[in-house]
């Protein structure tokens, strides 16, 4: 029997080579082991049967050392890359994955004179049929009827929305009693893939032993809850299923034995819901009509309610002036291990200003690109000091700081937080003020889901940001210093481009890229409220394109060196409030927003000429 070797030959593998520990290197060392043995001798030779054994012992182990690494990986929250882990990671600490969020449509809504003056009330999960795609309304809408002639229903309009989709009644759950009972929501097609399902509608009535119906509330975390609340969670699994969670008496209600649960969902067609201006105009509106919704709808609405008739909604005109909200997917994996965190840091409370802006952009993401919130010190000093500067004497009565201070604050107007909020809908739109700020049933929308997280002193009051205008500039001396600059400068004003003799790409293809260059960088998906405008970044990006000697700005023989542009408030633009050039990177306040002023013009506004070979003149294109 041959001597074991040292201790330290046993595995002779430096620290830092485990990394390279593959097939390769696993065959080698049994080689040698072998080797040094002496017992055996064919093992070095390819081909030898020993050889081959040690070939399958090697790309096996192989095999599991990868399974090993990919399971590492996956188990842990900073590298998972595949959906089904990272949802069960994040589990640990509650947190709920976003599912699908469906296309939201603002509306238009106007009564004729068949119609007399009263209260009237739309029943939930009403619905629009456009082209074979649903528009429901997920809850009852109330309205008034004012007058006996024609009357344009803003109220109704601007506290309600249309949600993309269809209310699905799934099968009646009878719960067992358990405690934390859960129901799984099952809704595939013909093959078997899951139905899309609107992570935000999803409604929960249950029975009880008297033979009542009644409406459950969605709550974020159950464990909140007292024993009596009324409540359920939504949990969006690793299988991308729903999953509806109830309580244990202690934490939440639970359900006993026998009780009935009836489920509502919101089925959507996904991106192919997504619709045009104009596409709900003359449509009519239909109700969700079944045995089973009519009982629960007889146990759960206020005895005065005055319910629309079928022949009373024939006589409302419905219409659509924007685009849809498109249609968003799941959150993936990358968003998970970008809002889990701060879901953790909040423990299901929101009190910090960061604490509103993770939330809502978690929560809200399909309505908004941006968010901005600040507490009552940062708004008096910085946006209420900007509109003092400005020379208004009281800027509460600005049109739309009013706006927002009659439909959200209250009596005491102090210890409030100021929600900034950029709408997704100008997100592939040309700027109007009309898509400009959050429809005010969105506003509200967002209001009642921070309502039950929120610390109760403190009140959330929206606020609409302050667009800048930003255009070509180029003005004279006395212009700037004597403020006479006024906003017909971005009109007038033309950038030049000059490019080198030898540089072959085409004028017109020049001025192509720059647009686009320009375009992209204040398009809605890329700015942000209180951003930098890098001016410096953007002509570096225009000398990017190759062959470009020089740029510069120019108006009525007015000209200035490099990239110069001017921005201005559109609502105070005179040359004695917010209107300025800008020639160096400057950061906005909290509460702007830049877009670019005529995204229609702009290529009319870039000249592209190239310098002689001899200095002496130019070539325009």
């Amino acid at each position: 029997m041959n001597n074991p070797l040292p201790l330290d030959q046993e595995f002779p593998i430096q620290f830092n080579e485990y990394a390279a520990f593959d097939a390769l290197s696993l065959k080698s060392l049994m080689q040698d082991r072998l080797t040094v043995n002496g017992t055996f001798t064919d093992q070095v030779y390819e081909g030898s049967n020993f050889n081959n054994l040690l070939d399958i012992v090697a790309y096996s182990y192989n095999v599991l050392v990868y399974y090993l690494n990919q399971t590492g990986n996956e188990g842990l929250f900073s590298n998972s890359q595949i959906y089904e882990n990272m949802n069960k990671i994040v589990k640990l600490v509650n947190y709920k994955p976003m599912g699908p969020t469906t296309s939201i449509l603002n509306y238009n809504a106007t009564a004729t004179s068949n119609i007399s003056p009263g209260v009237y009330t739309i029943p939930r999960f009403s619905y629009f049929t456009v082209n074979d795609i649903y528009y429901s309304f997920n809850q009852d809408a109330t309205f008034v009827k004012s007058v006996t002639g024609v009357e344009i229903l803003s109220d109704l309009t601007e506290r309600t929305l249309l949600y993309q989709g269809e209310f699905v009644e799934y099968p009646i759950y009878i719960s067992t009693g358990e405690n934390f009972e859960e129901v799984s929501v099952v809704s595939v097609d013909q093959d078997g893939i899951n139905d899309s399902i609107d992570n935000n509608n999803i409604f929960v009535f249950v029975r009880g032993n008297n033979g009542k119906w009644i409406e459950y509330s969605r709550v974020d975390n159950l464990f909140l809850q007292n024993g009596v609340s009324e409540s359920f969670e939504v949990r969006f699994n690793e299988n991308q299923r729903y999953v509806i969670k109830f309580g244990n008496n202690v934490t939440g209600k639970k359900l006993t034995s026998g009780n009935l649960v009836a489920i509502y969902y919101l089925k959507t067609e996904k991106a192919r819901g997504n619709i045009g201006p104009g596409t709900l105009d003359g449509n009519k509106l239909f109700f969700l009509n079944t045995e089973r919704l009519n009982v629960i709808m007889g146990d759960v609405k206020g005895s005065e309610l005055n319910y629309l008739t079928i022949e009373e909604a024939n006589n409302i005109a419905f219409s659509n002036t924007d685009a849809s909200i498109p249609y968003t997917e799941l959150e993936d994996t990358k968003l998970i291990r970008q809002n889990a965190p701060n879901y953790f840091k909040r423990q299901g409370r929101i009190v910090t200003t960061a604490d509103f802006e993770s939330y809502i952009k978690q929560n809200f993401n399909n309505l908004i690109t941006d968010v901005k919130v600040v507490n009552n010190w940062e708004y008096l000093n910085e946006h209420i000091g900007y509109m003092y500067n400005l020379g208004l004497d009281n800027p509460m009565v600005d049109s739309r700081i009013l706006y927002n201070q009659v439909n959200f604050a209250d009596s005491c107007n102090f210890n409030n937080m100021y929600v900034y909020v950029i709408p997704r809908t100008l997100v592939s739109n040309e700027f109007s003020f009309s898509r400009g700020f959050l429809n005010l049933g969105l506003k509200d929308y967002i209001l009642s889901k921070l309502t039950d997280l929120k610390l109760s002193t403190i009140e959330v009051i929206f606020q609409d940001p302050i667009f800048m205008s930003i255009g070509f500039g180029s003005a004279s001396q006395d212009e700037i210093f004597n403020k006479k600059l006024t906003v017909d400068i971005a009109n007038d004003t033309k950038l030049y481009v000059v490019k080198s003799p030898n540089n072959s790409v085409g004028g017109n293809e020049i001025k192509e890229r720059i647009s686009n260059i320009i375009l992209n960088y204040f398009s809605f998906t890329n700015t942000k409220l209180g951003q930098y405008i890098e001016i410096d970044k953007i002509t570096q990006s225009i000398f990017n394109i190759g062959g470009i000697e020089s740029v510069y700005t120019q108006r009525n023989g007015i000209r200035a060196p490099g990239l110069n542009f001017i921005g201005y408030n559109v609502a105070y633009s005179n040359s004695n409030e917010d209107i300025s050039l800008i020639n160096q990177p400057i950061k906005l306040p909290y509460f702007k927003i830049p877009y670019w002023n005529n995204r229609n013009n702009i290529l009319n506004q870039i000249e592209v000429v190239t310098s002689s070979l001899v200095g002496a003149g130019t070539r325009e294109y």
